[in-house]
């Protein structure tokens, strides 16, 4: 079976990190991908094994045309779909119907929102309605989904996010690049991935300095943060960081980090905090990134970390009046995997949640998911 998978590729995007594991998990299964991909700037092709064709543009009105002449042979075309990818809504629902005609199609909703918010109602009702199959990764968004108005045929999914089971990281390597010394802390914790506003870094920070200023916890205790994206939240996030006590309580590395050294840097650290200020209904590729190192976290009571809560993170509650502020829920959850024995306790639920949704596993999910479209396609 030939698959297209329509994402980005090789490029700083979370989608494109996704499409990329999950490719990788079925290398030499029973599905043979193709991937279509933007005409964008990149890095040098991730999997050189797996066909690639740069053919569409973000906000393409054509983009069934563009597709098209790399369909062929297809029995699949899959889109990783998310609202920065595919901006133009109505143009992206016309490329499904015309695609739809000839081949099955198939929509990864990386991102839902509740069914009869006003600008996601009608248009998820078109898609599901244009479409053989809809693939969500939790269960708030399949319930969500599941509400629209589609055709009698349509097959909802809901298939986890995968998790890469990483081979163990260099811890000293992992110090070196963090700026810490080899000795003299007793525990390490991190935020790890992009800084902007909706990642809640200042409520994290926040949370960990009153951990340490009502003294639960040791107090050569260091928390890192670990990342690039928006620079002027990112100078809020240091200037913040040197209120609360500078070199004393944290580290700040600037940038984004080469999947090369994210293993060596989970290997130096004890454990990670999850948090969010966004309600959507999406999925969190960084709680499957700290499971597959077998790193225990915390993380904030949101839908996007719903997965991971059911695996055995530490959850914490955020303050929809104000996000910035650290709930003790927050306080009590850093201080807590200061503790070995805590951090022993969540290490191993979130190892054996990792394990369970690793990405051949998922491919599986996938590969019965197609077979079942081509078949009703063909009736």
């Amino acid at each position: 079976m030939k698959v297209a998978i329509v994402s980005t590729w090789g490029q700083e995007c979370g989608i494109a990190t996704y499409s990329e594991e999950m490719i990788a998990g079925g290398v030499g299964g029973g599905v043979e991908f193709v991937v279509l991909a933007p005409e964008e700037a990149r890095s040098p092709r991730p999997l050189p094994e797996v066909p690639e064709r740069r053919c569409w543009a973000r906000g393409d009105a054509q983009l069934a045309m563009r597709l098209a002449p790399y369909l062929e042979g297809c029995d699949v075309v899959h889109f990783q779909h998310e609202f920065g990818l595919f901006p133009y809504a109505w143009p992206f629902v016309a490329a499904l119907r015309e695609l739809q005609k000839r081949w099955p199609v198939v929509v990864t909703l990386h991102t839902a929102y509740p069914y009869g918010e006003a600008k996601w109602t009608a248009w998820i009702d078109a898609v599901c309605s244009s479409v053989s199959a809809v693939v969500v990764h939790t269960v708030s968004a399949r319930a969500a989904v599941s509400c629209a108005r589609h055709h009698k045929k349509l097959v909802l999914r809901r298939i986890s996010h995968g998790t890469r089971l990483a081979a163990g990281g260099d811890a000293a390597r992992g110090r070196q690049l963090l700026g810490l010394p080899e000795g003299g802390i007793s525990s390490v914790g991190i935020a790890l991935g992009f800084v902007g506003i909706g990642k809640n870094l200042l409520c994290t920070v926040q949370g960990f300095a009153e951990a340490k200023a009502r003294r639960l916890m040791p107090q050569d205790a260091r928390f890192c943060v670990v990342g690039g994206g928006d620079g002027q939240y990112a100078n809020l996030v240091r200037g913040l960081m040197i209120e609360c006590g500078g070199d004393m309580n944290f580290r700040y590395v600037g940038g984004f980090v080469p999947t090369s050294d994210v293993r060596h840097i989970l290997a130096a650290v004890d454990y990670a905090v999850l948090n969010t200020s966004s309600w959507t209904l999406s999925a969190s590729g960084a709680a499957h990134v700290m499971a597959g190192h077998g790193v225990p976290f915390a993380c904030a009571v949101r839908p996007i970390y719903e997965e991971g809560i059911h695996a055995g993170a530490v959850p914490f509650q955020v303050d929809s009046s104000d996000s910035n502020s650290a709930d003790i829920s927050l306080v009590n959850a850093i201080a807590a995997l200061g503790c070995a024995d805590m951090r022993d306790d969540v290490r191993a639920l979130v190892t054996r949640f990792g394990q369970e949704t690793v990405w051949s596993n998922i491919v599986k999910q996938h590969e019965s998911l197609y077979r079942e479209v081509v078949d009703a396609h063909r009736e």
